[in-house]
């Protein structure tokens, strides 16, 4: 079915307002847990390291965060699953409580 006229313009102004919106929120949340994984899990991995294993063998958190740096320019791909971990774990979680409310399920047996 097809709207003609003045609907026709204002449907797909709707739907490309809400399109337009998510796509947005997506990139915000995206960047968001991307800022948060180049500069906040570089500092928790170095200081957690520092308790558990001891000193860094490099010459401290900076030289820590420019070799984490250096191999993000470089494409290493461990270091960019670390840096997208966080956005990667955002997404399994909706995408696991989406499916897990979108499923049917059977009612439970009445009793009396």
């Amino acid at each position: 079915m097809r709207a003609h006229g003045r609907l026709a313009g204002v449907a797909s102004t709707v739907v490309d307002t809400t399109l337009k919106g998510k796509a947005l929120r997506e990139l915000a949340l995206f960047l968001g847990f991307l800022l948060l994984g180049m500069l906040f899990l570089p500092m928790a991995v170095f200081f957690v390291g520092q308790l558990v294993f001891g000193d860094y063998g490099g010459a401290g958190f900076q030289d820590f965060y420019g070799q984490i740096h250096a191999a993000i320019r470089s494409g290493d791909g461990v270091v960019w699953f670390l840096v997208l971990s966080p956005y990667l774990i955002c997404q399994i979680l909706r995408f696991s409580f989406r499916f897990f409310f979108a499923v049917d399920r059977p009612a439970a047996p009445r009793t009396r």
